[in-house]
């Protein structure tokens, strides 16, 4: 059989058998899914062969027009298409509350995480409180994503690292013209002559401190004392040294 004669029978069988079917002409999408398609001239072969899934799109990256070959059908291929691109929109899966945003990739997906979560799908709250130094002056309390910290006396700030200065701060720290000398993490109050106290407040007693000469009797007064002797004296060498304490 000639050469021609073949081709020409190929064709009637083909005729027959789509008539058999129920008709000649197929629709114009139809047509379009199979006859609408670039193939790659790599090879002549290739133009005629089906693609294979695991040798163009497993193996390495495939395009659109290569999974075109794959599935030979538009329809086939835009469904495959979109579940190998678009894997956060089709799937969801990254967690809701620790996500920033979920990001395509080829054939999966990378969830980015918000601060204080961690994980593939950022579903893990990191636990900032057994971190070294998250609150250095402080107590860490850890919570969903964040954590806070509640510092200790005469410290601020985020990390409870910052010191106070209470002397700038705060008025009347001090009372009887007391000076405020600020410490790290703390104050405390120099007290003017005469009085005591952590503000100062407390008069002192001189009397108690025997600042008198013996057989003489202390008045304590406001931030002063006072050394006298009774009507009978106190002897003359007690009395010249109240003299002299009086006349200096």
């Amino acid at each position: 059989m000639s050469k021609g004669v073949f081709v020409f029978a190929l064709i009637i069988a083909y005729v027959g058998s789509t008539l058999a079917a129920g008709g000649v002409f197929v629709s114009k999408e139809e047509a379009s899914n199979y006859l609408t398609r670039e193939k790659r001239a790599n090879s002549g072969f290739e133009e005629f062969a089906k693609g294979n899934f695991e040798q163009e799109c497993v193996e390495e990256i495939c395009n659109y027009e290569e999974l075109r070959e794959v599935y030979e059908n538009t329809a086939q291929t835009n469904a495959k298409w979109d579940e190998l691109t678009r894997q956060c929109e089709n799937m969801s899966p990254c967690n809701d509350i620790g996500t920033d945003t979920c990001q395509n990739l080829w054939s999966s997906y990378a969830c980015h995480c918000h601060a204080g979560y961690t994980g593939v799908h950022c579903e893990t709250d990191i636990d900032e409180c057994q971190q070294n130094e998250t609150c250095v002056h402080g107590i860490c309390i850890n919570g969903i994503g964040t954590y806070d910290c509640v510092c200790s006396t005469g410290y601020e700030g985020d990390t409870c690292n910052d010191d106070i200065n209470e002397c700038e701060n705060f008025d009347n720290l001090c009372q009887n013209e007391g000076e405020c000398v600020n410490d790290v993490g703390s104050y405390h109050c120099a007290c003017a002559s005469g009085y005591t106290g952590s503000d100062c407040s407390q008069d002192v007693n001189e009397c108690d401190l025997n600042l008198c000469p013996e057989g003489s009797q202390c008045e304590h007064g406001a931030n002063s004392y006072t050394c006298f002797c009774p009507d009978e004296g106190c002897g003359a060498s007690v009395d010249t040294q109240l003299q002299q304490a009086v006349d200096p």
